[in-house]
This record gives C-alpha cells, sequence and structure tokens, in this order.
C-alpha cells in the first residue's frame, strides 16, 4: 500500500511525507537517522521560474542569517533534491504552530503570551538589525518546539537589505495583521512588523484576530476596521497588556513603539508585575518617530530613520481584477502564504466614500511592465497571483496575437501559440449568469488562461484541477464584451480544447428536485444562501459520477466534491455569506441527479427515532416482561428480553439516556416513552462515533411521568447493561462552562435564537478529556455532533429560531472545561 513516503534524493533524509503545500513549495516531514531525528524539508515547486527562485533564496538567506538566535528557526542544511529542485532544511515542529493551537480551542494567559511576545521581539530586534524585515508575522507563522519555545518561521516575503524592492501599492502581509498604512500602499517599515507582532500577541490572548468579524460577507468591512477603529480592549487582569498592545497597534506609525526590543521591554514589566514602569512607558512622544529598516547594498548596512513621505495618490480609475479559484494545495506547517491584496489602491476610494462593490474589481497598477521572459527588476514576487499564475504568466496574456469568436456551450479546438496569447470573445448578453471554461491539452501544451471583461481581468488560472489544464467559474457575470485569453507556457504550439458554458444561476430548492445534465461539459449553477435558520450545503444524489465546485462571489475557489450516490458539500465553515455551486457531469452520459439543501453543518437533523432501528426492535412498555429500578444502574437482560424503567421528571429538563453493553455479549436499545404509552425517542448506536455507547438519548421534557424501555437486539443471548437515566437542568449558554461530575453525566445549555439574536458561528469544548458536543431540537432531534477526539469546533450558525440545547458530556474522563463560543 502507498503510505505516502518518498525519497527526495537528498544525503541522509529518509522516508519523507508530504505535509504541508503552498504556492511555490511543497514542505515534507522525513527522518534524519544519522542524527535520530525528524526534520522538515521545504522544497521549491516542481516548475520553479525566477521569481519563486529568487524569493526561495531570500528566505535562505534571511534566515541563515538569522539562524542563531534562539527564537527563529535554524537551518540545518540547503541544496537541492536529486530531480535538481532547491531545498531548505529544518527542524520538524512537532508543536505545530500557534494558529494551529488557537484553531484546537487553545487561549494563551498573560503570562504565556508575554512569553512568547518576548521572544519574537527579540527574535525581530534581530532580524532587524541585520537590516531585514520580516513583514508576516502571525500565530501561523510561529512554530512551537518541543519544549514549547517559540520560533519564527516563513521569511519567504522578508525584504533583505540589497534585495529586490516591492511592487507599489501591493500588500504581502496577511490581511488579519496587516499594519493601516499597508492597506494604505506604505512600504512595511519596523513600525509594521511591531503592530504585526502586537495583533499576533492580541490573538493569542482573545482567541481571534482583533477586528475580526464573524459577520463579514467581504474584506471591506475588515479593512475599514483596521483603518479606522480603535484597537478592541480586554480585560488583562489589571497587568497593563491591553494598553501595550494598544500603543503596538496604534494607527500612527510614530505612535508605536520605536522598536521590536522597546516593546519586548515593555512585555517584560507586564510579566514581571512593573505596572509603575508601564505608565510612564506607554506614552510616546509623536515627534519620536518609530526607527525604519531602510535596504542598502550589504546586510549589515542599516540606516535608521523617519518614515518617509506616502506614495503618490494611485489612479483613480485603476484597472480591475478578480481573484480567481483553484483547488487549494495548501496543507499547512510553516509554508509562506502570499496573501496579495488586490483591494489596496481601490481603499483609497472606501475611506472617500466610494462604493464597497467598486473594492472587489481593483488591482494596483505595478511599476513597470512585465516582459515575455523575466519578472522586471523591481517587481519582486508581490506581483498580483491568480492561484498560482504569476507576472510572466499574466505578461503572456496582455496582447492577443489573434481573435476568434466562441459561442456558449460550445467545445472549440484552437491552435495554442508557444508563449503567446490568442484570444475567444464572447457576449454576456444580461444578469444572473455564470460562466465556466474549461481547457484540455494533449500533454504538448501547457496553457495560461485570463477571463477578461471589457479589459478588465476578472481571473486567470493555470493547471485547474480535475486532469483540466485550465477551470475556471465566475458566478455572477456582469453583462458586457468578455475575452477570454490564452497562452502556451511552452515554446513550442499545439492543439487545445475550449469549452465555454453560461448557465442561468439557480437558487437552492428548498425540498429534493430532480434535475439532468448532458456530458462532461454540461454544467448547473446553484445559489446557496449561508445565514441562521437558511440551507446551509448541498447534497446531490446520482447513480453516475459527478462533480461539486464552490466559488465565491468573485470567483474564487472555495470548495469541491465529486464521486457517485449520495454527494454533500457542507458550506457551514464559510458563511455567513453567498457562495454557488457548480455540478458537473464526470462522463459524457445523461446525468440524473436529485439536488436538495443541507440544513446544518456536516449532519442533516436526526429523527428523534433512529433510522437505524427497525420498528420491530421497538418494544412498547406494555409489552415488556418485567419493570426495573433506574436507580440500580445495572440490568441483567435474558435472550431477547425487554425491561422497563419508570422515571419521573419533577419539573422540565433535559433527560439522557445511555445503555451500554457491560459485557460486550449484548448489543441494547433504549427508547422513551410517556406514561399513556406515546413513543417519544428510539436510539441505536447513537454516540456520535464514540466507542462503548451503545445508545443515547438526550432528549428535552417537561415534568411528568415517563418510561424508558431497554432490550437486547441480539436476541440470542442473555448479558448485562449498564443504565443511566438522569434529568438535567439547562442553563442558558455562556463561554464559562463548568465542571463536568462524571463522564457520562452531561451539562445542558440552552441555545435560544430569535429576531436579532443570531446563534453564535461556533462552539468548541475547552478541556483536558475528550468530549461529546450534541445540539438536539425541542423534539430531541439531533441537529450535530462532534466526533470526540481532539474536541473539535462544532457549527451552530444553521440553528434556526426557538431553543435548541447544547449537551456538553465526557467519554471517559471528566473535569473543568470551558466552551469558548465565536470563531
Amino acid at each position: 500500500m502507498d503510505d505516502g513516503r518518498r525519497e527526495l534524493g537528498i544525503d541522509g533524509v529518509v522516508d519523507a511525507q508530504e505535509v504541508g503545500r503552498g504556492g511555490f513549495a511543497v514542505v515534507y516531514r522525513a527522518q534524519q537517522p544519522a542524527f535520530d531525528r525528524t526534520v522538515a524539508v521545504k522544497v521549491l515547486d516542481a516548475r520553479p521560474d525566477e521569481t519563486a527562485l529568487a524569493r526561495f533564496q531570500r528566505e535562505i538567506r534571511a534566515m541563515g542569517t538569522l539562524s542563531e538566535h534562539p527564537a527563529i528557526a535554524t537551518v540545518l542544511d540547503a541544496g537541492t533534491t536529486g530531480d535538481g529542485r532547491p531545498y531548505l532544511l529544518m527542524p520538524f515542529f512537532s508543536g505545530g504552530s500557534l494558529q494551529d493551537a488557537l484553531e484546537e480551542g487553545r487561549r494563551f494567559t498573560v503570562e504565556e503570551a508575554t512569553r512568547i511576545g518576548m521572544a519574537l521581539g527579540d527574535a525581530l530586534e534581530a532580524a532587524h538589525a541585520e537590516g531585514i524585515l520580516h513583514r508576516d508575522v502571525k500565530p501561523a507563522n510561529v512554530m512551537v518546539g518541543r519544549y514549547g519555545d517559540p520560533r519564527l518561521v516563513d521569511f519567504g516575503i522578508a525584504r533583505i537589505a540589497g534585495g529586490q524592492q516591492t511592487t507599489t501599492g501591493v500588500v504581502t502581509a496577511t490581511l488579519d495583521h496587516a499594519a493601516p498604512e499597508l492597506l494604505d500602499g506604505d512600504p512595511p517599515t519596523v513600525a509594521s512588523d511591531v503592530y504585526a507582532l502586537g495583533s499576533t500577541i492580541h490573538t493569542l490572548v482573545t482567541g481571534r484576530p482583533p477586528f475580526a468579524s464573524d459577520t463579514d460577507q467581504s474584506v471591506v468591512p475588515l479593512i475599514r476596521r483596521i483603518v479606522t477603529d480603535p484597537v478592541p480592549t480586554f480585560d488583562d487582569g489589571g497587568t497593563g497588556l491591553s494598553a501595550v498592545l494598544e500603543r503596538a497597534m496604534a494607527k500612527d506609525p510614530a505612535a508605536r513603539f520605536a522598536s521590536a526590543a522597546e516593546m519586548a521591554a515593555a512585555l517584560a514589566a507586564v510579566r514581571e508585575g512593573r505596572s509603575g514602569e508601564l505608565a510612564a512607558a506607554v506614552p510616546v512622544d509623536p515627534a519620536s518617530p518609530p526607527e525604519q529598516v531602510t535596504p542598502t547594498s550589504s546586510a549589515s548596512e542599516v540606516t535608521r530613520s523617519s518614515p518617509p513621505p506616502p506614495p503618490p495618490s494611485p489612479p483613480t480609475s485603476p484597472p480591475s481584477s478578480r481573484q480567481s479559484g483553484r483547488d487549494p494545495r495548501l496543507l499547512g506547517l510553516g509554508v509562506g502564504l502570499v496573501v496579495v491584496i488586490a483591494l489596496v489602491t481601490l481603499f483609497v476610494l472606501v475611506r472617500g466614500g466610494g462604493d464597497e462593490g467598486d473594492l472587489a474589481d481593483a488591482t494596483p497598477e505595478t511599476d513597470q511592465p512585465v516582459d515575455d521572459d523575466t519578472v522586471p527588476e523591481g517587481a519582486d514576487d508581490e506581483v498580483p497571483f491568480f492561484d498560482g499564475v504569476d507576472g510572466t504568466e499574466l505578461a503572456l496574456l496582455e496582447s492577443p496575437g489573434e481573435r476568434a469568436e466562441i459561442q456558449p456551450g460550445t467545445v472549440l479546438e484552437i491552435g495554442l501559440p508557444g508563449r503567446a496569447s490568442t484570444a475567444l470573445t464572447f457576449t454576456v448578453e444580461g444578469p444572473g449568469q455564470a460562466i465556466r471554461v474549461s481547457t484540455a491539452g494533449n500533454g504538448d501544451v501547457d496553457p495560461v488562461a485570463g477571463l477578461f471583461h471589457e479589459g478588465e481581468l476578472l481571473l486567470a488560472d493555470d493547471d485547474g484541477s480535475g486532469g483540466l489544464d485550465v477551470l475556471m467559474d465566475l458566478p455572477d457575470a456582469p453583462p458586457g464584451a468578455y475575452e477570454l485569453r490564452l497562452a502556451g507556457l511552452m515554446d513550442e504550439p499545439g492543439p487545445l480544447s475550449v469549452s465555454l458554458q453560461l448557465v442561468e444561476v439557480q437558487d437552492l430548492p428548498g425540498e429534493p428536485t430532480g434535475e439532468s445534465l448532458g456530458d462532461v461539459h454540461d454544467v448547473d449553477v446553484y445559489r446557496v444562501a449561508i445565514q441562521p435558520g437558511a440551507a446551509r450545503g448541498i447534497r446531490v444524489d446520482t447513480g453516475s459520477e459527478v462533480t461539486l465546485r464552490a466559488v465565491d462571489e468573485v470567483g474564487t475557489f472555495v470548495d469541491g466534491n465529486s464521486g457517485g450516490g449520495g454527494i454533500e458539500m457542507d458550506l457551514a465553515a464559510l458563511g455567513p455569506g453567498v457562495f454557488w455551486v457548480f455540478v458537473g457531469s464526470a462522463g459524457a452520459e445523461q446525468l440524473e441527479y436529485t439536488v436538495s439543501p443541507l440544513a446544518f453543518g456536516q449532519q442533516r437533523p436526526q429523527p428523534p427515532v433512529s433510522s437505524a432501528l427497525d420498528p420491530a426492535d421497538i418494544i412498547d412498555p406494555g409489552s415488556v416482561s418485567r419493570t426495573v429500578d433506574p436507580a440500580g444502574g445495572v440490568v441483567d437482560l435474558e435472550e431477547g428480553e425487554a425491561v422497563a424503567l419508570p422515571f419521573t421528571a419533577d419539573q422540565a429538563g433535559v433527560l439522557r439516556v445511555l445503555v451500554r453493553s457491560a459485557d460486550g455479549a449484548v448489543d441494547p436499545m433504549a427508547s422513551v416513552w410517556t406514561a399513556d404509552g406515546a413513543l417519544l425517542a428510539a436510539s441505536d448506536d447513537e454516540g456520535g462515533g464514540v466507542a462503548g455507547q451503545d445508545a443515547l438519548i438526550d432528549l428535552p421534557v417537561t415534568a411528568g411521568e415517563y418510561v424508558v424501555v431497554t432490550s437486547d437486539l441480539g436476541a440470542d443471548v442473555a448479558g448485562r447493561v449498564q443504565v443511566l437515566v438522569d434529568l438535567v437542568q439547562p442553563v442558558l449558554l455562556t463561554p464559562e462552562g463548568g465542571q463536568l461530575r462524571a463522564p457520562d453525566l452531561p451539562d445542558v445549555y440552552e441555545v435560544i435564537v430569535g429576531p436579532g439574536n443570531p446563534p453564535p458561528a461556533q462552539v468548541r469544548l475547552e478541556a483536558d478529556f475528550d468530549g461529546l458536543l450534541r445540539v438536539v431540537a425541542s423534539d430531541g432531534a439531533v441537529l450535530a455532533t462532534t466526533d470526540g477526539g481532539g474536541n473539535p469546533p462544532l457549527p451552530l450558525l444553521g440553528l434556526g429560531e426557538g431553543v435548541h440545547f447544547l449537551v456538553v458530556s465526557a467519554v471517559d474522563d471528566a473535569g473543568p472545561y470551558r466552551l469558548p463560543i465565536g470563531r
């Protein structure tokens, strides 16, 4: 069996397994037997160009210069693999990144956050002293060593003294942690690194980036908050950390700490309780601007100066572009993610009252044109990227040598020129149309494509998914004239098959609806709205192979799935917002399918009576052989026997019934009845994937008399079952949490959803034990459940109006826990 291991052709490095992939490089976990250690190998992608090589060499230089610093990842080796690709060898950080810890529900104390901040501040000071700006400080770029020590990684977009300069107006920092001046097009400085460090520490303590919001449907509100809103404060227990981070993240760069070392000193004062020193340190003299690293001809020559004057205002009508979508290949572990924000120049319009819609269509101009073969000096690697399409490839699309017309709904064979472009023109007559473009070569050509609307670039793609060389989906195409420009990345021309589909967008139906598709070039498009009480995903049932591909409003790929039978796509983690799902056939035959909405999270609602139960297995209380006191906790079942356990609820609450085999001999089920014989719920193997829980029911009840019935589904052996019947009083959902009495005795929280009171995006169990979270409706239907193990988050945004119940319990151990709510 192929376990994914491979040999990279690096002496002394074996058993490489891919653990991360980005736009330029692949990261492998491998072994170095001579040192008995695990290492990380960052290998440049299979087809390096000058841009990728320059970025990779810059990272090697930066990390090599700084590798002796204890808070910066050490470079163990560098060279080329057996197939000639450059590589960088580093320690493998088994603790993952700080971002991994945050996504697992970890929240850092003030003491922990200041310790990390002091180490990173010292690391940045060392980098700045060598003329190096990191420019992308964030939790994902801080790895955790074996002993809990933080290590700064990913200097792939660092600016090094003597290196190439940044293209004007392009932001390379991750947006959540980008300083306001970067969003206005100013160059990065020491002050912007200080800001990012402050934002990172703020995130560690609060659990989310300072200006993030669950309700944003685009990045426009986030940019506005970063530039205009005050830094959110938090309860720091009187330590002064909140005030330190306010200064580190001041809107005016001159008001921040003058250096990373000065910020580290302020964090040390917080950590050591020297509040008196903080009171004097936090106020700042605006006349003393922060230090700025100015790259010079030598890495050892650094000048410190005031920030330069802002660049000239950009033109009011810059060229427009939208980022395209292609199936993502990033999996994690220190792979540099270059976030190119095509909104930078147009943000000036937002601050001046511009329309938010303009922002989605704008990209800044670059200083110099890009010729056919090289990235120009000064462009560096920060030209606009469209899912792996770099400036060199985009340049090939700029001047089509010839034009021809293509009719939507057709497949056209064309001759693709080598390293030059041709254009296929078509028109979109009215609104509500979606565009799909796909191409397939014969193996001799390598196409790149760009979709232009009235001369403005909307999408670009290279090496799309599913064996297609190019795959682009634009969900909401504005009417007007279009050009599909295609160029060959190889020197030799060759034939190319091009498919263009123009499709009416449909709203996802509220009930299952039968549809049909033609061959592999046919496609249907559904609009999926994600908001409280609305559809959260899509399900396609078919006997043939089908592909699902979801994109956002500008065509960026967000999710995909394929296969036969019942294919589901859950978009819960992406909302709220509107997404478009392209449903296509993977074969040449007519495809009949049924499309229906998913109502909640990754699981559709389960009825109170488990569908896994045969009705014949559900025995009513009047047919049982004997009655047992549920307080005993253990019941001996004869072959095929059912017993009744009467229970009185003295007040309303949530009734938990748990029946499990005590000796492994029987397969029990459970059901709950009213005293007059009405069936309320029945269950078998409903433990949410948790081993050993054979029957689990959480049922909201009112005060009254009830009967629990349990029986042996095996019917051919005798055995013993453990029975738990417990009534819990719900409390309103809060982030504080509590302490479980025992593994099987739950806590229950009410989640009340109504007008103006939407549910939180998600809830997570933060505890030292593996827990089980279940959301049940007022009739006992299971709406969502976690699977235990690692305490994954449970999405809640899909809950409709009404009262729902969150049930918290443990699998094996119990104890204190918290319930972080939100992101």
